[in-house]
């Protein structure tokens, strides 16, 4: 097992300590927007506007401690009264654990998230800057506008964003972009 993944499961498994019996401050720093696929409960699917903040910290009392390196949440009506979030800016709010299964097995995520406050270099931002889209469809597009690159790289393809020339020439990329990514320099190109 490599170290980098040995780090992880040790840092997931502060998560799972964690519990989910109380709601606890959590504060972490917003990288960027996602989307994802859910499905409803009748098994049509639908996107889901999501962002993922890294070095997820606990906040007890005046300490602060590391619990995973990353996080993936909705973006949520409670994020979305900012704006749009910057890369950078530290996103503070009370949520409470919950596992969940996926492809690689028994996760963990932090749901329902209140009193959520931004900080943008180390200034609170306050809440006017509510996004003026209105439908999660709206959003997911913008999301998908925003990171149009990177979803072409990933064979995502937009048929809005996306001609069939270009999508072969970004493939062939696919090798050099994903180096790019792993060693975190410029993500979108």
């Amino acid at each position: 097992m490599s170290i980098l993944k040995k780090g992880l499961i040790i840092l997931r498994e502060k998560l799972k300590k964690i519990g989910n019996e109380e709601r606890h401050t959590f504060q972490g720093t917003f990288e960027f927007n996602g989307y994802k696929t859910d499905k409803y409960k009748f098994g049509q699917e639908y996107e889901n506007a999501t962002f993922m903040l890294s070095d997820l910290k606990i906040v007890q009392g005046d300490n602060l401690e590391l619990v995973t390196d990353h996080i993936w949440m909705n973006l949520t009506k409670q994020f979305l009264k900012f704006g749009w979030l910057k890369k950078g800016d530290m996103v503070q709010f009370d949520g409470r654990t919950k596992s969940y299964s996926s492809k690689k097995g028994i996760n963990y995520k932090i749901e329902r998230p209140s009193k959520v406050k931004v900080f943008r270099k180390g200034t609170e931002i306050n809440e006017s800057s509510a996004l003026k889209l209105s439908t999660r469809d709206e959003i997911v597009e913008e999301i998908k506008r925003q990171n149009r690159e990177y979803y072409e790289a990933r064979d995502f393809f937009f048929e809005n964003y996306l001609s069939v020339p270009r999508y072969f020439k970004l493939k062939e990329k696919w090798p050099k972009i994903q180096a790019v990514v792993a060693i975190n320099e410029n993500r979108y190109f």
